[in-house]
């Protein structure tokens, strides 16, 4: 990733020096989603928000709901519920005012994490639904797989073992024809805590 992150560098510099401000935008969100996938969560926001800054230069609303997405993603994942569920909100209406159906949908998943990790099981529901809706139409395997493991979680935090056991045999019935997620880890801590009870 290491590399990775040298060519975004260089890509960077070249949008800068030629005053491409939605190149230079577009890169830095990439970088900021690399320190994501790095769990370097402080990095990721750092270059998220300077992306957001740069895209609101531009007035790029598609571009700036999703990386208000993603810094609603980031707040969760450090804890800050209030502040990410403000900006899952913002890029759920944003995105609807593009047509963005993926970006939505991303943003619906991210506001269902934000009411789980606060305890409102019922609202992270109606929200997953909400994602599970737009990603029908727009099939990502991977983000799908994050979404049956999230409704399998609330199933497994409201005490209902069975239904969350039977979401995860679904789900792992078909693991190796799935991508990768952007959080991996979590998705097999939570497979792995239901599969144990």
């Amino acid at each position: 990733m290491t590399q990775s992150l040298e060519y975004c560098r260089q890509a960077l510099a070249i949008h800068k020096d030629m005053g491409n401000i939605r190149g230079e935008s577009a890169v830095l969100n990439n970088i900021g989603a690399t320190y994501f996938l790095l769990s370097d969560y402080d990095g990721a926001r750092s270059y998220y928000q300077r992306a957001l800054a740069l895209y609101r230069l531009s007035e790029n609303n598609q571009a700036i709901a999703e990386t208000l997405g993603n810094l609603s993603l980031l707040n969760c994942i450090q804890g800050h519920l209030e502040e990410g569920r403000e900006k899952a909100k913002d890029a759920i209406s944003l995105s609807r005012a593009a047509g963005d159906k993926v970006n939505e949908a991303n943003s619906h998943y991210f506001l269902a994490r934000i009411e789980v990790n606060a305890g409102n099981l019922d609202k992270a529901e109606k929200e997953l639904v909400q994602a599970l809706e737009f990603r029908q139409t727009v099939p990502h395997p991977a983000k799908l797989l994050e979404i049956q493991v999230e409704f399998a979680n609330i199933a497994f935090q409201k005490g209902a073992v069975a239904e969350a056991k039977y979401i995860v045999s679904q789900i792992t019935d078909d693991m190796e024809n799935i991508p990768g997620t952007n959080e991996p880890q979590r998705v097999m801590a939570i497979i792995k805590q239901i599969q144990n009870a």
